[in-house]
């Protein structure tokens, strides 16, 4: 479960899903009703990743 403030000014509270892998490295998503799709629309009108929808990284486990 994580907090934050939205782009508009407002708390929003949504619990997120992380899969944390052996090699250090892991995927979390957050539910679409709070994130949004999985693409959004530019300031261009071009249809592109909701960079929020599914992300990845890595940790370092000795830290």
């Amino acid at each position: 479960m994580i907090t934050f403030t939205d782009d508009q000014g407002q708390r929003r509270q949504g619990k997120f899903e992380v899969q944390a892998h052996a090699d250090a490295t892991y995927v979390a998503g957050g539910p679409s009703k709070l994130v949004g799709a999985a693409t959004i629309t530019d300031e261009r009108g071009n249809d592109v990743p909701n960079p929020v929808f599914e992300f990845d990284g890595a940790f370092d486990p000795d830290s």
